[in-house]
């Protein structure tokens, strides 16, 4: 009995769509230890009821069944293929064979009709619970090849449309092989219309189709005409227009031309400048420190494919935000979509009426996310929620029986676990209507932990409690990579402040309002155009494909010493009111991820300037948990009198304009809300 484990197992059967060639085996070493006669590839089974045959492999196998090979070399396991007269299909079954008796008669004509050909098959693996293996085959068609049947073959996915599939192939869009699945090596070769073309490397199984690949080294790929008449006498048919096996002699004469002719599949003009080195003089001054990252930010990168297919998501969030009669700053869009990639939770703050449920809800269709698939929930908050079972359920220790709560929250969850390729969403809309940390803290806790943590569990009930259905909800939940929590949150009378703690876990983004003119305008010029791209978002809503786009996750990277020499002073000057507040760790690092994450454009220019982005993340990560009375907090935030004045007695003011901050940006907009703060703070004695 051989043990096998369970994954393997089930990649096993999966082996069944794909072809293999075989021929009849010859050497009786490898038999399989089945038949009466030992010496022949075609006899009886020892059994006396069946006839058998051998099949010896001459092409490229799927990674399990090596893996099974490998696995099973040294218990004297044939590597080959046993088939029975059930094997053939109707049509190709020897004649008289099923209904006579006469076994010599039989064997004759199987031999006869397997002898000196190439055998088409689908790889048939099944094992028993007893641990027993059957490496059995279903004959396809049978070949007569006029070549040395010791020739070793590569399959070749075989494809149409050039144009379409090199748009795929730049894209990285999803290309489906109808006969080629995942269990095979990826390919190395596949046939165009008139061209072959060659692949390195680069080749990525998309997990929602068994026969998905996408290509993320485009720019490795090389083609070259191929000889259709001299192409027909070294290839075998296996699936026509979906598959074809080449022998490995050919490929090596074809390797020799795709390195003297082969042909890249970009033109001239859509091919990427060449790096060039660009001499840097730094100036001694004692005044300024140019960290490496500071002279980074000035030069262009060149973007990868993960980066180009991220501005595809951008531009399809824009355009379909514009048939929403979303009105919203192309910065704004930017500034969502990085923090929300870069972020445990992420809350679109802002008044009332500005479409902030509409743009989270955008944002998840962009992805190819929605409710009737399970990957998007819309969660509204009510005020009456006061504690964690009001979102998740509780256990009911009189009938053993966890209960989930209405709002579909576990389910969702553990659907979510269940399908870690694919990213999902849940929105808490209106989350301050009431006190989160009441019902949210749960979540809180968790969102201290890293997206990849193997303990980031979401407790429903205790290990130590009977529950007769925790086979459909288990005591705890993994929360993934996969999953993204956004809320939304008006700021009025009828609302909850967010504490502290959370504030330092999460980016309040609050997109700014378009002049009417322009949201006019912007309407207007969307009724003339059709915004509808559905080809990227089964790539879009893969968690592998969503998660590159966090390219870089040194957070500490993205400051040179002069920029944390600023965070330092804000630290001190915050902490000098109260001792709680100030710049945390954690505050920072996400500030360095945004900095460190921003798409890049065609061009290799970033999507937001670093210094326009260094001065939100501070209004969204810092200032925004500056608050209090004019008691607490009237020197550092300061009073304004006139609207159009500047703040009198504001620390924070003097050190958003000193000489140290303008070395790293403008902080326009911190400024203001610092200006904000301060008006509030003249009028009311508190600042929100």
């Amino acid at each position: 009995m051989i043990d096998i484990d369970r994954n393997l197992k089930l990649q096993l059967q999966e082996c069944s769509s794909n072809y293999l060639l075989g021929v009849l085996a010859s050497d009786p070493i490898d038999f399989p230890n089945l038949g009466e006669d030992p010496n022949e590839a075609v006899t009886i089974t020892k059994n006396g009821y069946k006839i058998c045959f051998f099949v010896r492999p001459i092409s490229s196998q799927p990674e399990p069944i090596i893996e099974l090979d490998h696995y099973t070399r040294d218990t004297g396991f044939s590597t080959h293929y046993i088939g029975f007269e059930e094997s053939f299909p109707r049509n190709l079954m020897p004649g008289n064979v099923t209904y006579t008796t006469d076994v010599e008669n039989k064997l004759k004509k199987v031999r006869e009709r397997l002898e000196n050909k190439i055998i088409v098959f689908r790889p048939k693996i099944s094992i028993t619970n007893e641990g027993k293996i059957f490496k059995n085959l279903e004959i396809i068609s049978l070949e007569d090849v006029e070549v040395d049947l010791n020739t070793e073959y590569v399959p070749v996915p075989v494809t149409s449309d050039m144009r379409k599939f090199e748009e795929s192939l730049k894209e990285s869009r999803l290309i489906l092989f109808k006969d080629f699945h995942h269990s095979m090596f990826q390919p190395d070769y596949v046939i165009c219309d008139d061209y072959i073309y060659a692949f390195k490397e680069g080749w990525k199984k998309d997990p929602g189709k068994k026969n998905g690949w996408l290509q993320s080294s485009p720019r490795e790929v090389l083609k070259i005409k191929v000889d259709a008449s001299k192409l027909r006498q070294r290839q075998v048919i296996a699936s026509p227009d979906n598959l074809v096996f080449i022998d490995e002699g050919y490929l090596i004469e074809l390797h020799e031309r795709f390195s003297s002719e082969g042909q890249g599949i970009y033109s001239v003009s859509e091919e990427p400048l060449e790096e060039v080195a660009i001499p840097i003089v730094v100036l001694a001054d004692q005044n300024h420190e140019f960290g490496e990252q500071a002279v980074k930010s000035i030069l262009p990168q060149i973007p990868t494919d993960a980066q180009r297919l991220e501005q595809l998501f951008l531009l399809d969030l824009q355009n379909n935000a514009l048939t929403k009669k979303l009105c919203y700053e192309r910065e704004d869009l930017i500034n969502f979509h990085i923090s929300i990639k870069t972020n445990p939770i992420t809350i679109l703050s802002g008044m009332s009426g500005t479409g902030k449920s509409q743009l989270a809800l955008q944002y998840a269709k962009t992805l190819g996310l929605s409710k009737q698939a399970g990957t998007l929930l819309v969660l509204p908050i009510s005020p009456s929620f006061t504690e964690p079972e009001d979102l998740i359920g509780f256990h009911n220790s009189g009938t053993g029986l966890y209960v989930p709560s209405e709002t579909g929250l576990v389910d969702f969850l553990i659907h979510a676990k269940n399908n870690k390729t694919q990213m999902h969403m849940v929105i808490f809309d209106e989350m301050n209507l009431s006190q989160v940390e009441y019902w949210f803290a749960p979540f809180i806790s968790l969102l201290e932990l890293d997206e990849d943590d193997s303990y980031r569990q979401l407790k429903l009930w205790s290990q130590d409690a009977v529950c007769h259905n925790s086979a459909k909800y288990p005591a705890s939940i993994e929360i993934g990579d996969n999953v993204i929590f956004i809320g939304t949150a008006n700021m009025d009378e009828t609302t909850k402040d967010f504490s502290d703690r959370l504030l330092d876990r999460a980016n309040i983004v609050t997109p700014r309002k378009m002049k009417f003119t322009s949201h006019k305008k912007s309407i207007a010029e969307s009724f003339e155009q059709e915004f509808t791209n559905d080809n990227f978002m089964e790539l879009y809503r893969n968690r592998n494909t969503y998660r590159s786009w966090n390219f870089n996750r040194n957070a500490w990277s993205a400051f040179n010493d002069s920029e944390l020499e600023f965070f330092d002073r804000l630290h001190d000057t915050v902490q000098s009111f109260d001792k709680q507040k100030g710049v945390s760790f954690r505050a920072l690092e996400r500030i360095g991820l945004f900095l460190n994450n921003i798409p890049v454009d065609e061009s290799g220019e970033p999507s937001i300037k670093r210094e326009d982005a260094m001065d939100l993340q501070v209004k969204q990560r810092i200032l925004t948990k500056i608050r209090g009375s004019a008691e607490h907090f009237g020197d550092l935030i300061g009073s304004l009198t006139t609207r159009d004045g500047l703040p009198q007695g504001s620390e924070l003011y003097e050190h958003f304009t000193s000489d140290l901050a303008a070395t790293i940006s403008h902080f326009t907009l911190s400024i203001d809300e610092i200006k904000r703060k301060a008006r509030e703070l003249h009028i009311n004695d508190y600042a929100s």
